[in-house]
């Protein structure tokens, strides 16, 4: 007996996976990657900072829940009326309705082995989310709450069950579903009062939800409150919708007909849509317009759940319950012969039009995508067209710039490289410049250049905009570094990831074809990083903000251009006030390092120049205009992490990517650059130059060795050695390949490395930044800094 009850409730448990098993993964892919990844717990722990209106983060996710959780189970009644459009069939509705009740509810019939209720499987995720939620706000040694949490979730789910016709808003929704024996105008106002009542009710539990939030995250010291408040209000939502779900199932066993389920049915799968698209369209609005707010506003935990939804709905609208339908209409007509006068079965050729409009989306989003991520260029004209062969060679802006310095008294020329590591690198690398700054006040006059990779290019994108505009670099300036990297880049990405760049792509395609880009979630990123950068100095500075990272790459080095289009055509760099900004990117189909640089980088480097190939193959030939390139447009290319942003692809080059997966410390084209400046300043006799390398480093490259424990080999050890091998031992090769090389006196390498735990993430916490801060100062490199050798 025992063992058939097993074997019965195993079989259950199969059947549940067979039958639902894409819904299934998609929808617990969210709370899983929360659980499994390290940014997760950064990702559920910014819920509790309440700043620039983040509060509304709480009701919306609740929103973006219950929405997943509705897309798993409700009876997409929609459908239906698509299966009617396409096949031009028009069987009763209701009979249809009736059979696909079991399909969905895990009841008996419907042609298929008994499973489990979708509503199970509809609270999972949830459940497991609110799993997360309390591991996240938990201490480790306390882990074990959040499985007490997640079985006090369960035990609420076996009581509802069990009592719930006894609940008393159970009995009062009951009364106010009559039934009759057909669709009647009575019927369709009983339902849509009844939707309408649940859908206010739900709304004003949303703004309650946001209301006391605002008041308890604006109160000083209430951290730990508002950690409370969170688990409480979703445990809340969590047992409302499972109420309403269990009444909905089981309304129909009280009623003759099925009229009055079919239509709440329908009422609620319309709502949700409304709900759903409104959601949609604010994301997009936000992510393009910066309105109602900016997409970083969200949490990415939201944004994620809205998409997934998108893609369950739209998945069991346009394919799984089409199948189910003309599955239920072949067997009607064949055994039952009462649902309608049409004779013969639908066609198969309808069932290979939905299998093929799937395998159209799989190779849409596996092998061709809609947008075509061409890198970011701009039209203009002779005027304002910067040319390629404006770059001098290396030694002779050497020259230059050392003739504007004081070389008469020894002078120590900097050679910087940044390592690649997300808004941490950035962070950490624009607050160790300013922190040399304080060691010695000629040191950005004496930075000759800065070599980075990834994040660290971002950073120093910012650190050379402040000397562009003369901004205060004298000191670290911690709230100015907060407003910059403190704040959420991941939700823009996954917004274009999953659906916005698709958008766009077709977009292009349709409205903007004669455009040279389509725009992608690298374009809004770009412009995030500006928006972020015009916050931390005023809005007076906008438009000098706008032409230094929106102008061409070499335009900052340029003091003037004046005279006609022939001088123009024919000058060269002239600003010397900025260091060389070296930017290392990846080209995804060679496998190279490629460089943008200020210099021809030929004559030192075996980096692919990609400066010169962008003028070369788009500047210059490309329909016969002339382009450049904005300098955002080449420090994205560093930072090019897959997925978070696309491979831009640039003419005959390739596509561009992160240059951490060459080699992820910048020091190999450090290097490059020392060994030619001092084999010049020997020929040149400059005794009185040294030259000092400092690597910004954000993760430790010691040499200590730690053992490796034994892992059984699978797919997901794979992917990670594929991903530890650029990302870790070729950044490692290269920095100590450098300490070898700068080891005679009086040159000198030093490093400044972050030695806390502080996430990799696009979503830094700004306590990580007074973090970082406090070790900062602890770090002593003074011996080392300045003109005293």
């Amino acid at each position: 007996m025992i063992f058939d009850k097993l074997y019965n409730y195993l079989a259950r448990l199969y059947y549940t996976f067979v039958y639902n098993w894409f819904y299934i993964i998609l929808s617990l892919f969210v709370p899983i990657v929360l659980w499994a990844i390290d940014i997760g717990r950064d990702i559920v722990l910014d819920l509790t900072e309440i700043h620039n209106f983040q509060f509304i983060n709480i009701p919306l996710i609740i929103l973006s829940f219950t929405l997943l959780t509705l897309s798993n189970w409700v009876i997409p009644v929609l459908t239906i009326n698509v299966w009617q459009f396409f096949t031009g069939k028009k069987p009763n509705s209701l009979f249809i309705y009736a059979r696909l009740i079991p399909l969905y509810n895990g009841s008996k019939g419907g042609g298929r082995k008994l499973q489990f209720p979708s509503r199970y499987v509809a609270i999972l995720p949830w459940s497991i989310f609110l799993f997360v939620v309390v591991r996240s706000f938990l201490p480790e040694h306390r882990e074990y709450l959040s499985f007490i949490a997640f079985f006090i979730i369960w035990l609420i789910i076996v009581l509802i069950d069990r009592f719930y016709k006894k609940n008393l808003v159970f009995v009062f929704f009951r009364s106010m579903c009559g039934a009759t024996m057909r669709i009647s105008a009575d019927s369709r106002v009983k339902a849509w009062l009844y939707i309408g009542l649940l859908a206010l009710s739900f709304i004003l539990f949303l703004v309650f939800a946001g209301f006391i939030s605002a008041i308890v995250g604006a109160g000083p010291g209430n951290n730990d409150v508002i950690k409370y408040f969170i688990v409480i209000i979703n445990l809340v939502g969590l047992v409302m919708i499972y109420l309403f779900m269990q009444f909905s199932e089981n309304i129909h066993e009280d009623f003759r007909d099925i009229e009055q389920p079919y239509l709440i049915s329908r009422s609620v799968h319309l709502t949700c849509l409304a709900f759903m698209g409104c959601s949609a369209v604010m994301l997009g609005l936000s992510n393009e317009y910066l309105w109602p707010a900016e997409i970083g506003y969200f949490s990415p935990v939201y944004v994620l759940i809205i998409v997934i939804s998108f893609y369950l709905f739209t998945v069991d609208i346009l394919v799984t319950s089409q199948l189910n339908i003309t599955g239920i209409y072949n067997r009607i007509r064949k055994k039952e012969r009462v649902l309608t006068t049409y004779s013969g079965r639908v066609s198969k050729y309808y069932k290979i039009f939905i299998y093929t409009a799937v395998f159209f989306f799989i190779y849409i989003v596996f092998f061709n995508a809609i947008n075509s991520h061409r890198i970011r260029s701009e039209r203009v004209g002779l005027a304002a067209y910067f040319q390629e062969d404006a770059r001098p060679a290396l030694t002779d802006y050497f020259d230059g710039w050392l003739a504007q310095r004081d070389t008469v008294e020894k002078i120590t020329v900097y050679l910087v490289s940044g390592q690649g590591g997300g808004s941490r690198a950035a962070a950490w690398f624009i607050m160790a410049m300013q922190h040399l700054n304080t060691l010695d006040p000629n040191f950005s006059k004496n930075l000759f250049a800065v070599s980075t990779v990834s994040g660290s290019t971002s950073g120093a994108a910012m650190y050379l905009a402040d000397i562009h505009l003369k901004q205060s670099i004298d000191s670290v300036n911690v709230q100015r570094i907060q407003t910059i990297y403190g704040r959420n880049y991941i939700s823009s990405a996954l917004w274009g990831l999953l659906l916005g760049d698709g958008y766009e792509g077709l977009r292009h395609l349709l409205q903007d074809a004669r455009k040279e880009f389509p725009k992608d979630r690298n374009y809004y990123f770009q412009e995030e990083e500006i928006n972020a950068y015009k916050a931390s100095v005023g809005t007076k500075f906008d438009a000098q903000v706008d032409s230094f990272f929106r102008n061409d790459y070499l335009a900052s080095y340029f003091l003037t251009r004046q005279g006609n289009e022939v001088d123009k055509k024919n000058s060269k760099i002239d600003n010397y006030s900025l260091p060389l900004f070296f930017i290392n990117s990846s080209i995804v189909e060679r496998g190279e390092r490629g460089v943008f640089s200020p210099v021809r980088l030929e004559e030192f480097s075996l980096a692919t120049d990609l400066y010169a190939n962008f003028k070369y193959y788009v500047g210059s030939y490309y329909e016969s205009h002339l382009y450049n390139i904005p300098l955002i447009t080449c420090v994205n290319q560093s930072q090019a992490f897959p997925f978070i942003n696309a491979y831009n692809y640039m003419e005959s080059t390739g596509r561009l990517m992160d240059g951490g997966m060459y080699e992820n410390s910048g020091t190999t084209t450090t290097l490059e650059i020392y060994e030619a400046l001092r084999k010049h300043i020997a020929d040149k006799k400059y005794e009185n130059v040294r030259l000092v390398a400092i690597n910004v480093m954000n993760s430790l490259m010691g040499d200590e060795f730690v053992p490796i424990l034994y892992k059984s080999s699978t797919v997901f050890n794979t992917l990670t050695a594929a991903f530890n091998v650029p990302f870790g031992g070729h950044q490692r090769f290269s920095y100590k390949n450098m300490l070898r090389n700068i080891a005679n006196k009086p040159d000198t390498a030093l490093q400044l490395p972050l030695k806390v735990d502080i996430p990799l993430t696009r979503m830094l916490p700004r306590h990580s930044i007074d973090t970082m801060k406090q070790h900062l100062d602890s770090l002593s490199i003074n011996q080392y800094i300045g003109n005293a050798w």
